[in-house]
């Protein structure tokens, strides 16, 4: 795992947190306009700042929990979509860490989709 530190910005003298986690966006059940409107607050809010606590993937695998052939979208199609969606907040993430379901991508094929999400 790798640490990143970030400094507030100067102009943050009231730091509003805001934290992002199981969103699972593969899954049929993902409310992805709710997940929209959060991210447009965060974008809106000139103090805000984000933690990312995991699970933005749904990551079913034929060796999982879950059903992979149910999901919405392949996981390359999710995780160019949540790093469309994360970019216009980007400098206000101050914190990612991965959750169960993107360990499981991690620990089966070697990539770390958390690590691709801040980049």
């Amino acid at each position: 795992m790798k640490c990143v530190t970030k400094r507030m910005p100067a102009t943050c003298k009231n730091p509003h947190l805001y934290v992002f986690a199981d969103w699972h966006f593969e899954s049929p059940n993902c409310n992805e306009e709710l997940i929209r409107s959060e991210v447009a607050k965060v974008e809106a809010d000139p103090d805000a700042i984000v933690l990312i606590g995991g699970d933005l993937f749904e990551n079913a695998t034929r060796q999982s929990v879950g059903d992979p052939y149910s999901l919405r979208m392949c996981p390359e199609d999710a995780l160019a979509q949540v790093v469309k969606l994360l970019r216009p907040i980007k400098d206000k993430i101050v914190g990612v860490t991965n959750g169960n379901h993107e360990a499981r991508t991690s620990k089966q094929c070697g990539f770390d989709m958390m690590s691709a999400v801040v980049e």
